[in-house]
């Protein structure tokens, strides 16, 4: 029998095959909708998440195919949605931070420098990268949306591209700037969908990471870490960005950097 600690708002009740298994997780996609998204049951060490299930141990989830029922939601539920909080520290402040703490800890850094460094020789593929990345995000900046979208979506490596996690904390941002009454100059509904619809592909992993970001759903980790902003208590915000930018490769820095520009953006 699985021992479930707590389970995702967004989870929902059937049966589910394994596509992906990993040391601290384990991916099931619905056997009537395999290319929607992914539920995972996860061990603490990653926690609460809109699509996770957290278990002690893997025990029972053995086979290949499982049924989720109503006993699952027996469990503490996560509630995955953003709390409305009013940031005491702000982008320029997080920026700073992150070039002092990660600065060699994702490829997108660069992107919150003033120039970008000159470490790498020209004609390398980091500044082919970089070089493309930053016209994709100065599409987006400018209005043309859909085309910066195009430019970055599935860019970089990894289980999450880059350009993908990057986009997520793009649509967090959105959610966030709403929820803090500044929904006047954008249509949340339709940035968000247009973003989502463009970015999702063939990597199950990302789509459900976008598609939770397009519905405003955060883990458990990054909404400590937003929860850290009303604090203005320094030593808390770096222990929660710690925690985020613990996810992944480079995952949660990328969603970070992500969230902090369109931040900056709309209060600049």
């Amino acid at each position: 029998m699985i021992k479930v600690i707590s389970c995702g708002d967004c989870v929902e009740l059937g049966s589910y095959k394994k596509h992906s298994e990993f040391s601290k997780a384990i991916n099931y996609t619905r056997v009537d909708r395999p290319q929607n998204f992914l539920v995972s049951f996860v061990l603490p060490s990653i926690g609460n998440g809109p699509f996770n299930l957290v278990v002690y141990n893997f025990a029972g989830l053995e086979n290949s195919c499982i049924e989720l029922d109503s006993t699952i939601f027996q469990n503490e539920t996560y509630n995955s949605t953003l709390n409305n909080i009013h940031f005491k520290i702000g982008p320029t402040f997080l920026k700073a931070m992150i070039l002092d703490m990660y600065l060699d800890q994702s490829p997108l850094v660069f992107l919150l420098e003033n120039q970008s460094s000159e470490r790498e020789t020209r004609g390398s593929f980091d500044l082919v990268f970089r070089d493309h990345f930053q016209k994709g995000v100065n599409l987006i900046f400018s209005g043309a949306l859909r085309e910066g979208v195009m430019k970055i979506r599935g860019t970089g490596i990894g289980l999450t591209p880059s350009g993908d996690d990057y986009l997520c904390g793009m649509m967090i941002a959105i959610h966030f700037l709403n929820l803090n009454q500044r929904q006047n100059q954008f249509n949340l509904d339709k940035i968000t969908n247009e973003i989502y619809s463009v970015a999702k592909g063939d990597n199950l992993i990302s789509n459900s990471a976008l598609y939770a970001a397009k519905a405003g759903r955060v883990s458990g980790i990054f909404n400590e870490f937003l929860e850290s902003l009303s604090s203005g208590d320094i030593t808390k915000v770096k222990e929660k960005m710690d925690a985020v930018v613990s996810t992944g490769h480079s995952s949660g820095l990328d969603m970070l950097i992500g969230f902090i520009m369109a931040i900056e953006r709309e209060v600049q």
